[in-house]
């Protein structure tokens, strides 16, 4: 009847080992997080036609603000414990895009590192969109660049249900 005293307290004093072992684990984690949420954030993969774009930064800017294809513009994202908010940089007009040229009416997708809950899409003409127009697509993750030649910058907001939502800006020139 020993046996099964000791092989109970083993299992016990197992469990309560890994349980304090996935919480150290899970503060650790938190406290990364939280002292730089920009990597802790998803990261969107623009693709046309099945090639990506430059990948964005993770800080929203490039060294010395040189241009990018694909910026990060702001977020909301709720830890464990707190709640991290950083605000578009720039205004549209200033957005520091690099435009990548592509052929008109080519394959747009959208692919993120997390899935998201929700997706939503604007287009504007020009290098400093002011008018955004929400593409209304079935699935605002695949769609297709404009058929007319320009330059066009994308905004794209995803959410995650119980964590937060990232905006992003991307531009493209289609010839």
């Amino acid at each position: 009847m020993k046996m099964p005293k000791i092989f109970i307290r083993k299992v016990i004093i197992g469990a309560v080992l890994i349980a304090l072992s996935a919480a150290v684990t899970l503060a650790l984690k938190e406290w990364l997080d939280t002292q730089n949420p920009e990597y802790a954030l998803p990261i969107l993969t623009v693709s046309c036609n099945g090639t990506p774009l430059s990948s964005e930064s993770n800080n929203g800017s490039t060294p010395g603000n040189e241009p990018k294809s694909l910026l990060r513009a702001g977020y909301e994202w709720n830890f464990f414990t707190t709640i991290e908010r950083r605000t578009p940089p720039v205004t549209a007009e200033d957005l520091p895009l690099q435009p990548t040229t592509i052929s008109a009416s080519v394959p747009i997708s959208l692919t993120f590192s997390k899935e998201p809950s929700s997706v939503q899409v604007w287009r504007a003409e020009g290098r400093h969109g002011q008018d955004f127009l929400e593409l209304t697509n079935v699935d605002p993750c695949n769609f297709s660049a404009p058929s007319s030649v320009g330059t066009y910058i994308y905004r794209v907001r995803a959410e995650w249900t119980g964590r937060g939502y990232i905006q992003y800006f991307f531009c493209v020139t289609t010839q």
